[in-house]
């Protein structure tokens, strides 16, 4: 509602009364409305008067039969936009959880209606045809919220609002996404790989292949050697689609340059999705390296090169070496050649293996 003034009928003279009329749509201009309010009032004396109806006014005193117009105000109404004061969310959910998508609409025109990925589910408030769908809200408060129970990877997909246009309004709509979580179902190491043992070579390449099955939307993999995460740059994912509805499996491949400390190290993959982070067990696939080396070079003590020996003398040489995979065998030889086990050659000996930690 709108307030103007009117000229006091005092200040208009005898037998003059003031009024505000609304001018026919002949006497209006073909502009139509604007947002500027035009008044002229007589002698500065004005009378207030509401308006409640949008159009082109004028001021005009009848003397005689005779009307004069003294001042015209033009007052311009626009109508309510509808629109969005709350639009829905995308939303990730497990599998079995119900969804809540909100849309409320302010000064509501059109007819609203939701649609999933572009197919209609019409303006019931009971959607037909899904009977785990509804409409929730107070609608004549422009609330029309879509409920889902017990979801499935079916109801997986993108959810509009929309709101109907009219012949003074348009059309509105508000986009969200339902993802449903799924669970990778399993995850391996795959390649070289004798039970949980792979055997690799010392300073020659080694790929590792980590394979995660079936999981919506598509997993990640974190690489570790003993509990400590590799860097990221050592390894590469490829999502590729599963032979299950909707879902993806990812192959993530490492490369290792193994060292001989990486003997007996346990490399593990991991798969890292947003059905896993509350959950109290991970999914992790593990081997353990074998890694083929040669050992130490061989040290002999019990005797120094130089050291006076007399003849009968007994002396015992002890044959040392450490590390290699798999465990060497040792072998003593004279003058280049070897000694066998009689100890026909002027001595005896025992049989000895190296040990990984330096033993005889």
């Amino acid at each position: 509602m709108i307030s103007a003034q009117a000229p006091s009928p005092s200040k208009l003279g005898p037998g003059r009364s003031s009024q505000w009329l609304l001018m026919d749509s002949a006497d209006k201009d073909d502009e139509g409305c604007t947002d500027q309010k035009e008044l002229t009032s007589l002698s500065g004396i004005r009378t207030r008067l509401a308006f409640t109806s949008q159009g082109r006014y004028h001021i005009g005193h009848q003397r005689n039969t005779v009307r004069e117009r003294e001042c015209i105000l033009t007052i311009c109404m626009s109508e309510p936009v509808q629109k969005f004061t709350v639009s829905p969310e995308s939303v990730e959910v497990n599998e079995g959880d119900d969804v809540f998508l909100s849309c409320v609409v302010q000064n509501q025109q059109g007819n609203v209606q939701w649609t999933k990925d572009g197919f209609a589910l019409g303006f019931e408030r009971d959607v037909q045809g899904y009977p785990r769908y509804l409409y929730s809200g107070d609608s004549s408060k422009g609330e029309h919220h879509l409920v889902i129970h017990g979801i499935t990877l079916e109801d997986d997909g993108e959810y509009q609002c929309q709101v109907g246009p009219t012949a003074k309004t348009s059309a509105l709509w508000a986009s969200a996404n339902v993802t449903v979580l799924v669970s990778p179902s399993s995850i391996s190491i795959l390649g070289g790989i004798v039970g949980e043992l792979v055997v690799a070579v010392a300073g020659k390449q080694l790929r590792l292949q980590c394979l995660v099955k079936e999981a919506r939307p598509a997993p990640s993999v974190a690489w570790y050697r003993n509990g400590i995460m590799l860097d990221q740059n050592m390894h590469t994912e490829r999502a590729e689609p599963s032979t299950q509805f909707k879902r993806w499996n990812v192959r993530s491949r490492v490369t290792l340059t193994p060292k001989p400390d990486d003997d007996g190290q346990q490399f593990s993959c991991r798969a890292l999705h947003p059905s896993l982070m509350n959950s109290p067990t991970s999914l992790v696939a593990s081997v353990v390296l074998s890694v083929l080396h040669p050992p130490e070079a061989p040290i002999i003590s019990g005797y120094s090169t130089g050291d006076i020996l007399k003849e009968g003398q007994e002396v015992t040489l002890t044959c040392r070496c450490q590390g290699g995979n798999p465990r060497p065998r040792m072998a003593w030889y004279k003058n280049g050649k070897l000694l066998n086990h009689q100890g026909d050659q002027g001595g005896r000996f025992r049989e000895a293996e190296c040990d990984p930690e330096g033993g005889s």
